[in-house]
């Protein structure tokens, strides 16, 4: 495993359109995920990892995508890029707001009944 610095250190990545060279099928957007070379993975053979690495922030352009990722150590890093279901992802945002909206409701009952 890397050597750990005390601070972080921001990476950035621009992916071309050129190099992924594929159209993104309906209802499939892209993954930006960063990783890390770990020659320590899979038993000493070595493998990519997450493990201390984190995507900050993807922005689309012009030419591709800006891909920002943060973290304490220097090694080789890239950029993976792979197709996920966009339902899966909406489903998920609307647990996710369906539950921050019953918090605030509780909250506003509990409120009110104290006043």
């Amino acid at each position: 495993v890397p050597e750990n610095f005390t601070d972080k250190v921001i990476i950035e990545f621009n992916v071309k359109d050129e190099v992924l060279n594929a159209p993104v099928p309906s209802g499939k957007r892209r993954e930006y995920t960063c990783v890390f070379w770990n020659p320590d993975a899979n038993e000493g053979t070595g493998g990519w990892s997450r493990s201390g690495v984190a995507r900050l922030n993807f922005t689309e352009t012009e030419n591709g995508t800006q891909v920002t990722c943060e973290t304490f150590h220097l090694t080789s890093f890239v950029v993976l890029v792979s197709l996920v279901d966009v339902v899966s992802i909406y489903i998920f945002a609307t647990i996710i707001s369906f539950q921050s909206l019953m918090t605030s409701l509780n909250l506003h009952i509990l409120c009110s009944c104290r006043l």
